[in-house]
Order: C-alpha cells, then sequence, then structure tokens
C-alpha cells in the first residue's frame, strides 16, 4: 500500500540527509501505517516536524481530533526531544477543499496545547490565508506565543 513516489522520497531525503541536517514533514499517524505507506524516514540528521491539523474533518472534528493529536504528540515527543509541529488550516489549503480553523480561537487553543506539551517551534499554515480572514486578530493570538 505505498504510495507511488515513496522510492523517489526515499531515495532524495536519504541522498540530502547524508550530509546535511534537514526537517521532515510528516503525518500524525502510529508509525506501522507510516512505514507501511513509505511515508515514515528517521535517520541522525533528520528532525521531525508533525501536523497537527485538527481541522482536516470539519469544526464538528476540532476538538475530538485534538485529543487524539495529543497523545501522539506526546507519544512522539518521547522520542524526538526537538520535535516541532504544524498547526493549522487557516485558508483552504493547496486543495482548496480542506477544513479550516472557524476563527482564531481554535488557533490558539492548538497553540496552547502544543505550547503545554513543550514544543518550543511551531509551523503555522498558512499565514498567507491570514490577510483574507481580519489578519489583526489572528496576528494578536500569533503573538501571545512568540518569545
Amino acid at each position: 500500500m505505498k504510495y507511488q513516489n515513496s522510492e523517489y522520497l526515499h531515495k532524495t531525503i536519504s541522498e540530502i540527509s547524508k550530509d546535511n541536517k534537514i526537517m521532515l514533514n510528516e503525518f500524525l499517524a502510529p508509525k506501522f501505517y507510516l512505514k507501511k505507506t513509505g511515508c515514515y524516514y528517521e535517520n541522525k540528521n533528520i528532525t521531525k516536524n508533525v501536523m497537527f491539523y485538527n481541522t482536516i474533518e470539519g469544526k464538528l472534528f476540532i476538538p475530538f481530533l485534538r485529543k487524539i493529536n495529543t497523545i501522539y504528540i506526546k507519544s512522539y515527543k518521547k522520542q524526538y526531544p526537538l520535535l516541532r509541529a504544524s498547526v493549522g488550516l487557516i485558508g483552504k489549503g493547496i486543495l482548496k477543499n480542506e477544513g479550516v480553523y472557524p476563527d482564531e480561537t481554535y488557533l490558539k487553543k492548538d497553540l496552547e496545547v502544543l505550547n503545554n506539551l513543550g514544543l518550543e517551534e511551531i509551523v503555522i499554515y498558512s499565514l498567507e490565508s491570514m490577510l483574507k480572514r481580519n489578519p489583526e486578530k489572528w496576528l494578536k493570538v500569533i503573538n501571545q506565543f512568540c518569545s
């Protein structure tokens, strides 16, 4: 059940990470599933950035996904002390049909969870989307977590 480009990605990531430190985005899923689908990479030069996307199934499921994803983050953090995470989505994403935060309070809650779990670096998808959705409110939330 591996994805079409799995072999190409493994080859490319292995080659690049031989002599370079890289940050790699990874789905927040059990390791056995990531391995089965060809989406799992690991070596000493890879820092993991997991996608803490709680908006994927729409507003109704955000609290449920936040709880499930928090469990995964705790598990990942034990194995990867320098773990980073991505949150979102603020805009519709590259596919233009992905779930988004209903408003900035949902982003704030996700940032609070990740901050309380000790993640120091967080990627927000996507900042350009804020320009279309009352940027002052979104930036106010983000600024609360900047050090």
